[in-house]
């Protein structure tokens, strides 16, 4: 797949509207890091209302950087409302802590928990099952850009295991205003029928990862790191390690502080 990360300077180093957007996102985390007892949360099972306010708000700041990107640079996206390949065919790999308890916190009270609960456990064996074998194959430390995991990855989307939220019906996102930063960022440049993993030409479609800048990618794994919560960093698992591992199923209470 041709992938070409963008970063922050978009459309060029001295964009004003991008650093504006990612100053205002970085604010917004900032208030989150400094937030008390933080840590307690593994036993409270509890955290500050403060903590879903400010991400709400710097995620919406990341949408608009996102849609700034695209209007700047001119792309014809091929993705739209209600397309959901990836959600049919892609795995999510690249999810925080703190983009999980969000998730969970979501759809904690949904009628049908048990049965997200169970397919997300589905679809987190499979993965591993594939990056097991792949890692058998060369038994050597692994690396966080590990081809090995790439080549696994790969190999997961072709099994078609649709993401667990998908609304099958409209093939929309159930958890779209808290889904994470890997499903927000990704976008196809190629024709629509390129994004099957049974397309012949699906490993060589040209795509675009619209990244955020470093410095936001290291506060929201401080923040992460900050709920002393372990996870995997693929969709499924971590939601499988939130819910049955961390919250034992118990919904997530919030309070306010002075």
């Amino acid at each position: 797949m041709k992938y070409r990360p963008v970063s922050v300077a978009v459309p060029s180093q001295d964009d004003a509207v991008s650093q504006e957007l990612m100053t205002e996102m970085l604010q917004h985390l900032e208030i989150i890091l400094a937030l008390p007892d933080l840590e307690s949360f593994p036993k409270t099972k509890k955290l500050p209302a403060k903590l879903f306010e400010h991400l709400d708000l710097a995620l919406d700041c990341y949408d608009r950087y996102i849609d700034h990107v695209i209007t700047a640079e001119k792309w014809q996206v091929s993705c739209y409302k209600g397309c959901s390949a990836c959600c049919k065919y892609e795995l999510a790999r690249g999810i925080t802590v703190l983009e999980a308890v969000n998730i969970y916190r979501y759809v904690r009270s949904w009628p049908d928990i048990e049965e997200i609960y169970e397919q997300n456990g589905k679809n987190m064996v499979a993965f591993q099952q594939l990056l097991a074998k792949e890692l058998s194959r060369q038994p050597d430390l692994l690396l966080p850009d590990d081809p090995r995991i790439v080549e696994a990855h790969l190999i997961y989307n072709s099994l078609q295991r649709q993401c667990a939220f998908l609304d099958n019906e409209q093939g929309v996102c159930r958890i779209y205003p808290v889904r994470p930063i890997v499903c927000r960022f990704f976008f196809s440049l190629s024709p629509v029928e390129r994004c099957s993993p049974e397309h012949p030409a699906y490993r060589g479609r040209d795509a675009v990862g619209i990244d955020p800048s470093e410095i936001i990618k290291d506060r929201m794994l401080a923040i992460s790191r900050r709920l002393h919560v372990r996870s995997l960093n693929f969709l499924s698992g971590a939601f499988v390690s939130m819910a049955g591992d961390i919250m034992e199923g118990e919904p997530l209470k919030t309070y306010n502080y002075e």
